[in-house]
């Protein structure tokens, strides 16, 4: 038992796309199961690849410190693509149990339909204030340790969206100099409007993500073009996957499987076979 799981622990941590499609084949008490062994590290990147769908009915199972710990480590669109597929009283215990500042952000965008921007707004993203020096920010930067963030957004007192700085602009920059004077506007969408009307922005075409405000010009995240393509798409519905009877032998079986693929594929060229 104690290497069928060693194994199971490698492919989730090796392969979590395989690993994912895998543990939707299970049942969520098997799934919740699993995931309670390993490491929340381990367990969230194979969770997100999950449709949210058998991400939710796994969670809901899960002792709330858990599936909070889990949650807590996803991407804010898995997160709430998550949350709103479970119970009522699940996701409150889930909500309840996340850092403050989280659990507000996730109860106001759950307000929204799926159809609006706002549903998909992610809010970890870097943020800075006007006062900030460009040292300042690249030392926030290297703190976060996020390799996805490629912008700062700059914020005056009031947290109203001044501009933006992309990285590559902070390292050209003077280290002293004053945040805010590099920083560009950028065009900001509503978190009221439709994806739909959010797709017809013309700044998507030098832009990977834009700021999303609420109606009182407050920062409250951005929106990446690629949670707008999955947005409009969602009209796609996800259906139940068979159930199986064991989660670590399935699991083991197929990374063996995998393994056994691998090993009988010929050498690159120039490369001497095992």
């Amino acid at each position: 038992m104690a290497e069928a799981l060693a194994l199971a622990l490698a492919f989730l941590e090796e392969r979590p796309e395989s690993a994912a499609r895998s543990l939707e084949s299970l049942s969520p008490a098997d799934t919740a199961a699993l995931l309670e062994l390993v490491p929340v590290r381990i367990a969230a990147p194979a969770m997100s690849r999950m449709t949210s769908w058998a991400a939710a009915r796994c969670i809901a199972v899960m002792p709330a410190e858990r599936a909070s710990a889990i949650v807590a480590q996803l991407g804010s669109h898995d997160a709430l693509a998550i949350l709103r597929q479970m119970p009522a009283q699940a996701r409150e215990n889930v909500l309840s149990d996340l850092p403050a500042t989280t659990t507000r952000h996730y109860r106001r965008a759950l307000t929204y339909t799926r159809s609006r921007v706002g549903a998909w707004v992610n809010h970890d993203i870097a943020t800075a204030g006007q006062d900030h020096t460009v040292e300042e920010a690249l030392e926030m930067i290297v703190t976060r340790r996020r390799p996805d963030d490629a912008v700062v957004y700059v914020l005056d007192r009031d947290r109203k969206y001044l501009g933006t700085v992309t990285l590559a602009g902070l390292l050209h920059a003077p280290s002293k100099s004053a945040l805010a004077a590099h920083a560009q506007r950028q065009r900001a969408l509503s978190d009221s409007a439709s994806l739909a009307a959010a797709a017809t922005e013309v700044s998507w075409s030098n832009s990977i993500a834009l700021p999303i405000i609420d109606h009182q010009g407050e920062l409250l995240g951005d929106l990446s073009r690629a949670d707008l393509e999955k947005g409009l798409a969602q009209g796609r519905g996800e259906e139940p996957v068979a159930t199986a009877p064991s989660v670590i032998f399935h699991l083991t079986e197929t990374y063996l499987a995998v393994i056994g693929e691998l090993a009988r594929m010929p050498s690159p060229p120039g490369r001497a076979g095992p």
